[in-house]
This record gives structure tokens, sequence and C-alpha cells, in this order.
């Protein structure tokens, strides 16, 4: 029973060594072709170290393959020219107070209590100016402005003569006036007043493209503020104009996508794109038929709600204002230098990256090339294809040895039945 079962390993193991000494994968025939045990037992630990080693390098390649997927590449340039940008200006008092008391008396001190409007509403006053004098100032807060139309308010508010003076282009040789060349603005400015902004260089609604202009060509804009309580709104109000600069393509609140600029100060501006708050108005507007002043940054003419709009009008517009799905590259332009920064997001590995690198991997631990894994795999047929015979030929054996042991077994009865 024992040489039986001994006899077919036997053989299966002289097929198996005949077989992989026609192999050209490397190591594998001079393994089997040693004499000398040690030196066969050496080869193969050699061998079996090779594999190990391949397959620790392979699998950490692909633990970074698929932890770290893309990759960023950045560039600096520094290009001859841009496109203009728009600069959007403001003031920070969006309501002149002289004329808004001329209209509202009532609602203004001396004929309405300052003192315990401020008390109620310390947010719009400046806790040091508790005296005002003869000077009239609202006691309502945005939510409590006469519901007039916005057209109305934007008269009350200021001027673009009240801001900007002048404003010029250098780009040599000439000289370009771009002091009539302004969009109104309608936005709301942090104590939720309605503000009047101007947009200089806006191609905002126009078909036309922005202008191109060097880099070395200077805009020069002549600004000016009210350092006087006369047309103050607040107490609290600043004394300080808003200033945004950004795509002419688009309109901003520079009181949220901008700076403040005070008098005898040097500023540096990097402008951003910004997410568009367009969705929330136009959510605001078709929930409650108004936009609340505390919340809407985005410019408008949309009557004011009295009371504050919940925060589930804004929920859809999480996913209409995601950030897009594919993004090839991001430009950031800081003006003070002219350097453009790109951002070019690709694949780590492309798909011809992996193949090389595994098969380099091959070439370094085993020497195996495209032609010896095609052998590998013949190699590997073959022992199956040969070990399928085998057990094929030992069934039919055993059936015929069954088949003729039944057919004698049955015969004896029937010839003594003859007998």
């Amino acid at each position: 029973m024992l040489i039986g079962l001994i006899l077919p390993v036997m053989k299966f193991w002289t097929r198996f060594k005949k077989i992989l000494k026609n192999s050209v994968i490397t190591g594998v025939p001079q393994i089997i072709a040693t004499r000398s045990n040690f030196r066969k037992k050496l080869k193969l630990l050699v061998f079996i170290g090779c594999v190990i080693g391949f397959f620790w390098q392979t699998f950490g390649f692909l633990r970074v393959y698929w932890t770290y997927p893309t990759v960023v590449d950045v560039q600096y340039y520094f290009p001859d020219d841009f496109d203009l940008p728009a600069l959007s200006v403001c003031s920070s008092n969006g309501i002149k107070s002289k004329l808004f008391c001329q209209r509202f008396s009532e609602l203004c001190y001396p004929n309405s209590s300052l003192v315990e409007f401020c008390r109620l509403n310390p947010f719009y006053c400046d806790p040091n100016n508790n005296n005002p004098g003869n000077i009239s100032y609202p006691t309502v807060t945005s939510r409590q402005l006469p519901p007039l139309a916005r057209t109305e308010y934007q008269d009350m508010g200021v001027q673009r003569d009240d801001l900007v003076t002048n404003c010029f282009i250098y780009e040599s040789p000439r000289i370009i006036d771009c002091t009539h060349d302004y969009e109104i603005v309608n936005v709301f400015d942090t104590k939720g007043l309605p503000n009047n902004c101007y947009a200089y260089n806006s191609l905002w609604g126009q078909i036309r493209g922005a202008r191109p202009i060097k880099t070395k060509t200077l805009i020069v804009f002549e600004l000016k503020s009210e350092r006087t309580q006369t047309n103050q709104f607040y107490t609290g109000t600043p004394f300080a104009l808003q200033i945004a600069l950004h795509s002419p393509y688009s309109l901003v609140n520079p009181f949220m996508n901008g700076f403040s600029l005070k008098p005898c100060s040097n500023y540096h501006v990097f402008p951003s794109k910004l997410c568009s708050e367009e969705c929330y108005l136009n959510k605001s507007v078709e929930a409650k038929g108004c936009v609340d002043p505390f919340f809407i940054a985005y410019p408008n003419m949309e009557k004011i709600c009295t009371d504050e709009v919940l925060p589930y009008v804004y929920e859809k517009c999480r996913d209409y204002c995601r950030p897009a799905c594919l993004c090839l590259s991001v430009i950031t332009v800081s003006f003070n230098r002219m350097e453009v920064v790109q951002y070019s997001y690709s694949a780590k590995y492309e798909s011809i990256s992996l193949f090389s690198y595994i098969g380099g991997y091959l070439g370094l631990w085993l020497g195996i090339s495209l032609v010896a894994i095609c052998d590998a795999i013949e190699t590997a047929l073959l022992i199956i294809q040969w070990t399928w015979q085998t057990i094929q030929r030992h069934r039919r054996i055993k059936n015929k040895a069954h088949y003729k042991h039944s057919f004698r077994t049955n015969e004896v009865p029937q010839q003594m039945w003859i007998i």
C-alpha cells in the first residue's frame, strides 16, 4: 500500500524536475541541475530570499500608489500682461444720516433717546461717543428701517462723487481716464444697512472681453473719505472706505470680500476668487420674498426682511456651491510682484508607470522578463496538464479493474447453474 502511494509521488517529482530544467526563469534550471545537496539548498535559499524581496518592495510601492493617488505640480512664472482687474469701493457709512433724519425726524435723536437705543443695541454705538451734541443720529436698527424701495435708500446713500475723485490707468505711452467707467453695486454693510458701492473696470453683464494691460501698468484711484460725524448713521460706524480688487466678470461685496482702507496707511492687496453667494440671495427671495441684511453679502436691490431668515432656507446652497469635481489648475495672482502660481493636479502614477515599476522590481530581484513570465505560465500549464492526465489514467485503470472483478463475480453463479 505504501509503495503504491510513493511511486506516483516519485513520478510526479521526476516529471516536475524535467519540466523545470527547460524553464527560462533565472535560477530555476541551475538549482535543479546542481548535484551537491548543500549547493542546491544554498541556491534555493537565495532564490526564496529574492522572491520575498520582490514581494516586499512591490507591496511597499502599491501602498504608496494607493495612498497618494495624485501629485501637485507647482509652477511659478511672471506674465508680461494680464487682464485688467475690477475695483469696487464703498463707504463704511451706508446711509447719510442727515438725509434720513430730514425725512424721518421722529426716528432720530433728539426726538428719541439715543442713550436708550445704545443701551439696547450696543452693536450700533460707540461707547466713547455718548454725547453727540446737536448732531442727529438715527435710533433704529437695520431691521427697523422704514419699508422703502431700495432705490430710495440708494438716493440717501453715498454717491459716486462722494468717494472717487479720479481714476487713471497709466499704460505707457498712453493714459486712460476710467473715472466714469463704473457700475453701481447695491450691497449690505457690516451694520446691515443698504450701501452703494461702485465697481470700476467692471464687465458684469457685458459681452466685451477684459482689457489686457502690461505688468508695469500703474492704476491710480484718487479716493476721499468723510472725516466728520455730520452724516454718520450710527455712532459706531467707522471712518473708512471698503475696497475689493476682483475679477472684472463678477460682482463682489467689499464688506465680505475686501479690506478696509483708512487714511495715512499703506496696503498690499492679495485678491482671490471666493465662492459666490448668489445662491443664498436667490433662495432667500424665493422662500421669503426678501433678504436678511446680516446674512446676504451678494449685491442686490431686494426688499429687506424684518425678521431673521432661518438657516434651513440656505441648506441646498451647500450642494450647489460645492468645489468642482475636476480641477486641472488654480491660479492665484499677487499683484505686488505679478507672480502667478499654477497648481496642476495629475495622477501620481499612470498605468504605464505602474507597469514599469513592477517590471523593474521583477528584473532586479528575480531577473525575469516577459518571455520568462510566458515560460512560467507555460510550465504551470504543463504541470497541470500532466497531473490531470495522470489522474485520468489512474481512474481508467481503476474502473477497468473494478469492471473485471464485477464480471467474474457475476459469472460464477451462472456456471454453477449450468452444471
